[in-house]
C-alpha cells in the first residue's frame, strides 16, 4: 500500500484547486472577476504572449515589492501545471489517503478526500513562458522547471501611473498575456511595500487556522475530511492592524499545491491580503519527502529574507507553540533586535501545554521578557500589533 505517501501531505492544509486570478481576497488577493478599472489609462505594454495551452492553468504566489534604484522590484511566482483527473498515481493516493481516515471505499466522506486531494496530481508543466504586464512595463518569465514553476521581476519607476492600485500600502494586479483567441483571464497580485512602516510575519497552521499538527490523524482529518476552521479572534484582530496600514506576510510550512485552499479560507474568514510563502512540492523531485522533516530551516530562511528586504521596517511575530515557531522567532529577534517589536505565540493545547513556560524561559533567554507573549486566541492579541 501507500500510505506512507498519505503521511507525506502532514503539516499541510486542505487542498482546493488554486484560483485562476492567483487567489481570492486573503493571503491572496481578488477574483479577477471583480478587479477595478486600471489606475491610468496608458498605452499597454508590447510583449510575446505567454505559451500556455488551452487546458493548463497558471497560479501566482501573491508577493511584495521593495524600491532598489528608483524602481519597484515586483516580484513574480508562478506555478504553470494541467489538472489530471485520472491516473494510476490520483486513484494510489485516493485509496491510501482513505485508508488511513478509515473511510468506507465509495462513501461521501471519501468523495471529499478525493476532491480536495486532486491538487496534489496535477501534471506540472516545464518549458512554458508566462508574460505580464501593468500599464505600459512588461515581463517575460521563464521557461519554467519541471515542477511548472518560473520567477521573475517586473520593475516599475517610482511615480509612475502603474504604481497605483488598492488599499494602502497599495496592491497591484499584473495582467496576464495570454495567447491569441484564449479568452481566459489570469493575474498575479504584488503589494508595493516602502522601507518604513509595519509588517506583521504570521504562521498558518496552528496559529490561524485549526489543524493539530502534532496529532497526524486528527492533522490528516482537519486538512482533508473536515471543514476547516479558523481561531476564534484572529481575522479580526488582524483586519483591525490591517486598517491601521500594517502589512501581512503569511509563511507556512504547507506545500504548493495548497495555494487555492489557502486563498478560500482568507477570504470566507476575512484575514487580511499578504504576501505567501509556501513550501515547494513535487513528487519525483524530493520535495515531497521534504515535507517530512522539520520546517524550522525553511522558515527562518523565508522569514529572514523578508526582513532583509527592508532596512527600517519593524515587524511582530505571530505563530503557535506546536513545533518551532518559538525557536524560529527567538533566533529572529537576536539577529534583528532593533526591528522585532513584538512576538505572539498561541498556544494551541486547551487549558495550557505543560511545562510551556520552562521551555519560552529557555528559548529566549536573554531577550526582554516583555518582547513576547503566549495567547490562546485572536482576543490575547493587543488593538495595536506593537
Amino acid at each position: 500500500m501507500l500510505v506512507p505517501l498519505a503521511v507525506l501531505l502532514c503539516a499541510c492544509s486542505r487542498g482546493a484547486e488554486p484560483g485562476d486570478s492567483g487567489g481570492p481576497a486573503g493571503v491572496a488577493a481578488p477574483p479577477a472577476s471583480t478587479t477595478p478599472p486600471k489606475a491610468a489609462q496608458v498605452p499597454l505594454a508590447e510583449v510575446e504572449p505567454s505559451t500556455l495551452s488551452r487546458d493548463e492553468t497558471v497560479a501566482f504566489l501573491p508577493t511584495f515589492a521593495v524600491v532598489r534604484d528608483g524602481h519597484w522590484k515586483a516580484p513574480v511566482d508562478a506555478w504553470v501545471y494541467e489538472p489530471e483527473e485520472d491516473g494510476l498515481g490520483r486513484k494510489a493516493l485516493i485509496e491510501s489517503m482513505a485508508e488511513l481516515l478509515e473511510l468506507a471505499p465509495g462513501s461521501p466522506d471519501e468523495q471529499l478526500v478525493a476532491n480536495n486531494l486532486r491538487p496534489f496530481v496535477v501534471d506540472n508543466e516545464r518549458g512554458k513562458w508566462v508574460a505580464l504586464r501593468r500599464g505600459a512595463h512588461a515581463v517575460r518569465v521563464g521557461p519554467t522547471e519541471p515542477n511548472g514553476r518560473a520567477s521573475g521581476s517586473l520593475e516599475i519607476p517610482e511615480g509612475d501611473p502603474a504604481t497605483v492600485g488598492e488599499g494602502a500600502p497599495p496592491w497591484v494586479e499584473l495582467e496576464v498575456v495570454m495567447p491569441s483567441g484564449d479568452p481566459r483571464r489570469f493575474s498575479a497580485w504584488v503589494q508595493l511595500l516602502p522601507d518604513e512602516g509595519v509588517s506583521v510575519i504570521s504562521d498558518i497552521d496552528d496559529t490561524i487556522k485549526i489543524t493539530n499538527v502534532l496529532d497526524h490523524q486528527e492533522m490528516l482529518a482537519n486538512t482533508f475530511l473536515r471543514p476547516w476552521q479558523a481561531v476564534p479572534g484572529m481575522a479580526a484582530a488582524y483586519q483591525r492592524w490591517a486598517e491601521q496600514g500594517v502589512a501581512f506576510h503569511y509563511v507556512s510550512a504547507s506545500p504548493l499545491p495548497l495555494l487555492g485552499a489557502l486563498g478560500e479560507l482568507a477570504s470566507r474568514e476575512g484575514f487580511p491580503r499578504g504576501s505567501l510563502a509556501l513550501r515547494p512540492f513535487r513528487w519525483t523531485d524530493g520535495t515531497a519527502l521534504e515535507l517530512l522533516d522539520p520546517s524550522e530551516s525553511y522558515k527562518r530562511a523565508v522569514i529572514f529574507a523578508i526582513m532583509e528586504s527592508f532596512q527600517h521596517r519593524g515587524f511582530v511575530l505571530v505563530g503557535d507553540t506546536g513545533e518551532r515557531d518559538p525557536e524560529i522567532y527567538a533566533d529572529v529577534a537576536r539577529r534583528f533586535p532593533d526591528r522585532v517589536r513584538a512576538i505572539y505565540l498561541r498556544d494551541p493545547v486547551a487549558g495550557g501545554t505543560p511545562s510551556l513556560a520552562a521551555r519560552l524561559d529557555v528559548v529566549f533567554e536573554g531577550l526582554p521578557r516583555p518582547l513576547w507573549q503566549v495567547i490562546a486566541d485572536g482576543g490575547g492579541l493587543p488593538e495595536a500589533p506593537g
